[in-house]
């Protein structure tokens, strides 16, 4: 759709047919009324989402414009990605520790156990434990 009013798209039919057939203007209004649908769709769905992140009904919105509203959303999600990221770094961390410590009883298991069956066998334990941490 162009960004042309019905106003002007009339005036254009007129100017190049000598006036616009009933057809011809249904068809122009019948194209304006399915993008004005269309555009009513979106706005519900970007309504809807910045309801979402900002935890209302909506109320943020319509006191302080879609504008703000969408420029206070991307901050607000960017917070939420900054704080996801430092939850992760954090798992990661306690995942690479709880491994470390378990290859610890490892080693001090095989030592309890030296040039046996078993201390072997926990000493690979061991070293395949901190084998899955460089990875």
């Amino acid at each position: 759709m162009t960004k042309r009013t019905a106003l002007q798209i009339a005036d254009d039919l007129n100017r190049f047919t000598g006036g616009p057939t009933l057809d011809d203007a249904a068809s122009v209004i019948r194209a304006q009324y399915a993008e004005i649908e269309r555009l009513k769709r979106e706005r519900h769905h970007i309504y809807d989402l910045l309801a979402r992140i900002h935890r209302d009904g909506g109320q943020y919105t319509a006191e302080n414009g879609v504008e703000k509203a969408c420029e206070d959303a991307e901050s607000q999600v960017t917070a939420w990605l900054d704080t996801i990221s430092g939850v992760d770094a954090l798992i990661e961390q306690a995942r690479i520790a709880e491994r470390e410590a378990c290859a610890v009883v490892c080693d001090e298991l095989a030592a309890k156990f030296p040039g046996t069956k078993t201390g072997n066998t926990l000493q690979w334990a061991a070293e395949r434990i901190r084998a899955r941490l460089a990875k």
